[in-house]
């Protein structure tokens, strides 16, 4: 629920830019899918349930929560932008114990900046709206190029690199 009201602020703000955006929200099953409708209504938002692979591979950009889903979304090569939003103190603790310049796994894996990360207190509707318009009024040519070359890096010794990545990750 962290980020949920500044993604739906973003929502109204780039449709407020493009009327012609189409949003869709792909639930992992139908556990919270009354309480997601309360949130989106009067938003033009698709709400479906257990097709996410599909629906961000129909995608132009895709706004994710940073994590696994980041990895599904670069291994689909499709732009995105990566919130990440703790609590308060949970991010006061979490700053301490990581230290690690990326959190989304496309960024650490390519070893560079690549897809746009927005943390903690710049998980806002603005800061998300602009970098998602600015990916879809682009050629993400070079992106999407740089986002396919995550499928042949973790194919060379996986799980080696994996591995490395993961301690690279939570030491820093």
């Amino acid at each position: 629920e962290m980020c949920i009201r500044d993604r739906l602020s973003a929502v109204h703000l780039m449709h407020k830019k493009d009327p012609q955006i189409q949003f869709s929200l792909s639930l992992a099953n139908e556990h919270l899918k009354d309480w997601v409708e309360d949130k989106i209504q009067g938003l033009d938002i698709i709400l479906s349930s257990g097709d996410s692979h599909e629906k961000i591979k129909n995608s132009d950009l895709v706004i994710v929560a940073s994590g696994t889903a980041t990895l599904e979304v670069a291994l689909l090569a499709v732009p995105m932008v990566v919130v990440y939003k703790l609590s308060k103190v949970s991010y006061q603790i979490v700053k301490r114990l990581l230290n690690t310049k990326n959190i989304s796994l496309p960024n650490k894996i390519l070893g560079r900046d690549i897809v746009p990360e927005l943390i903690q207190n710049d998980v806002t509707g603005q800061n998300i709206s602009d970098h998602a318009m600015k990916l879809i009024e682009s050629d993400n040519t070079n992106l999407v190029k740089e986002l396919e070359k995550i499928h042949s890096l973790l194919n060379q010794k996986a799980s080696v690199k994996s591995a490395e990545a993961i301690i690279e990750f939570l030491h820093g």
